[in-house]
């Protein structure tokens, strides 16, 4: 009698990486929904902190909560492919980041209106209000790209906090920013790909 025949290695990868296509939607939907909510307390948290080194966690903290809140879209699509999930996480996450900048920015305003104001045409400057954060002021912010791109740039010649007596500016703050964002990323790559990976062995 002839041994049975084992499953090919093929047939094998292909049903360990099978999803639902839905997965293309879900995966960056639920992700962004999820940023976009913690984006403003994690704005706000971002700027009263007032200790540096704790400054570091807060966006491995947001990238764990943003998981929290939308692991669950893995297992709905049946996303067995770790490195599909972490992309589409990541491409999820960036709405949240941009309306975190945004926030930023308006608090950035608030506070120091004789650097921020420059930044922008007179008609949207006289607009701002200079109380508060507003969903009017964000929505200028974001409809001004590349005027609050200018804002970030003079942000970055003035600084905004220091080290005992260093002051981070310029390339420093500019690398500090881009390491927040990589930090972010790297994280809800991680756990998404790690969700993605213990749903493809059956954990």
């Amino acid at each position: 009698m002839s041994p049975p025949e084992q499953p090919s290695s093929s047939s094998s990868s292909s049903s360990s990486s099978s999803f639902s296509p839905m997965a293309i939607i879900l995966v960056p939907l639920a992700t962004a929904v999820a940023g976009i909510l913690l984006s403003v307390p994690y704005a706000f948290a971002i700027w009263h902190n007032p200790l540096v080194y704790v400054g570091v966690f807060l966006p491995v903290i947001w990238g764990a909560l943003i998981y929290v809140l939308a692991g669950w879209s893995v297992t709905a699509t049946r996303l067995r492919n770790p490195a599909l999930a972490a992309l589409l996480a990541v491409l999820g996450t960036l709405p949240g980041f941009v309306l975190h900048w945004a926030v930023y920015a308006d608090l950035f305003i608030n506070t120091r209106p004789d650097i921020a104001l420059f930044a922008y045409p007179d008609e949207v400057a006289m607009a701002f209000n200079l109380d508060k954060v507003t969903f009017q002021d964000v929505r200028l912010i974001l409809n001004n790209w590349l005027d609050t791109f200018n804002l970030f740039k003079a942000v970055s010649e003035d600084g905004i906090w220091s080290v005992k007596s260093f002051e981070v500016k310029g390339l420093v703050l500019r690398l500090v920013w881009l390491a927040e964002l990589l930090i972010l990323l790297a994280t809800v790559g991680k756990e998404f790909a790690k969700k993605s990976f213990a749903l493809g062995s059956g954990k």
